[in-house]
């Protein structure tokens, strides 16, 4: 909350056009006023369930509680915590996982990054399209992705995440 005031000045000197939200922080309502429908956050659940909780413990409560799916979801932020208008989600049937293991955070994780591109995208879709993430099926809803994101193996993954690196140089 401190470092709020300096954040939004920021911001508005910067104008993004999006601003993705996944700090882990709770932003004031000035800044969420100020960028209204520019902020995207990223959940590791499909909301409304397990909202509020950050990083894997919202995967850690579905397994706990026996979810047959697990999944994540992209919305805007609002100042209701996680309650803002969804933009997409991906999900998979949870038929291997009763813990949370480095595969199954991996693949929530893949399935974030790719949740986040549809939700940048913007391509709103109401059919849902079948992915391939880490040999799982999973099902995106809500947007679109670009047609070669649909099977995204581990060649393809390492390849965004030179191009990534990369920008950073």
């Amino acid at each position: 909350k401190n470092n709020q005031a300096s954040l939004l000045n920021h911001l508005k000197n910067i104008n993004p056009d999006l601003i993705i939200t996944t700090v882990h922080k709770i932003l004031s309502t000035h800044i969420i006023k100020a960028f209204e429908k520019k902020l995207i956050n990223l959940h590791y659940s499909l909301l409304p369930s397990y909202s509020g909780l950050i990083g894997m413990r919202p995967i850690e409560k579905a397994l706990k509680f026996g979810e047959k799916s697990i999944g994540v979801t992209t919305h805007f932020a609002e100042e209701e915590v996680d309650l803002g208008k969804q933009i997409a989600q991906i999900y998979f049937l949870n038929n291997n996982f009763k813990k949370l293991t480095n595969e199954l955070e991996n693949l929530v994780f893949r399935c974030g990054c790719l949740c986040l591109l549809a939700a940048i995208y913007d391509k709103p879709s109401n059919n849902e399209t079948i992915l391939d993430i880490m040999g799982t099926k999973c099902i995106l809803r809500g947007s679109r992705l670009p047609s070669k994101y649909v099977h995204i193996n581990d060649g393809l993954w390492s390849s965004i995440q030179h191009q990534i690196l990369k920008s950073f140089e």
